[in-house]
């Protein structure tokens, strides 16, 4: 956890979502929050978040270039912040150093599997998937 202020300004973008999603960048180097509070519009939602999160981090050689908070800092020293009512979550990076990879030739089959108890898990996690990805689709076709 960061100790910074809770008040980081009112952004400009426009949104219509009735609980916005807003964002924000905290440097740990700085060690303050060093861009505005900005509302993710309507347009935003139509990105991979995955591919976003990729792009914000992976590139060692970004920097947050704020001028406005005096940050030059790289990115990767940074957390990404996304909040929407009295919620909030941040992103960091972490590198990672993997020992090695293991490829097997042969899976092992449980052949005790329960074949029934398994079509209804996967029934409900389509069922489930189906829906999310309705309410997705409104949201994008707003």
């Amino acid at each position: 956890s960061t100790g910074h202020s809770n008040s980081h300004g009112n952004g400009n973008s426009k949104h219509t979502s009735e609980s916005p999603i807003a964002t924000w960048t905290y440097c740990t180097m700085c060690e303050k929050v060093v861009t505005p509070l900005v509302y993710i519009s309507d347009d935003t939602w139509r990105y991979s978040f995955g591919k976003f999160l990729e792009v914000y981090f992976y590139n060692r050689d970004a920097l947050i270039n704020s001028s406005h908070h005096s940050c030059q800092c790289s990115m990767q020293r940074s957390v990404l912040y996304f909040g929407s009512g009295k919620l909030a979550t941040r992103f960091t990076y972490e590198r990672v150093k993997p020992f090695g990879v293991f490829v097997r030739r042969v899976l092992s089959f449980d052949t005790t599997l329960d074949r029934e108890g398994v079509f209804r898990h996967l029934e409900r996690i389509s069922g489930l998937s189906s829906e999310l990805f309705v309410r997705f689709d409104k949201h994008i076709e707003k």
